[in-house]
């Protein structure tokens, strides 16, 4: 799911319908906890303005993917030995 905020007028409508609770407001953002995210689509059927693209498997941003534990080079982290 992928809410555009530049859109969303933070109503509400679509966190009270979330099933798993994956969807939340913080200041001026529609957040999508996509870890807990069944692309069930219910939110983008009730937002009224159209803002959350509910296609299962929409693309994901870059700025909204999880971030991965490594080197900048790309190269896996050194295993920690405790």
């Amino acid at each position: 799911m992928i809410v555009d905020n530049n859109v969303c007028l933070h109503c509400g409508a679509c966190i009270g319908i979330c099933p798993p609770n994956a969807m939340f407001l913080h200041e001026t953002s529609t957040i999508v906890f996509l870890p807990h995210c069944t692309e069930c689509g219910l939110c983008a059927v009730v937002c009224p303005v159209g803002a959350i693209d509910g296609s299962p498997g929409a693309p994901v941003p870059p700025a909204m993917r999880p971030r991965r534990r490594g080197r900048a080079d790309g190269r896996a982290a050194d295993p920690v030995v405790g």
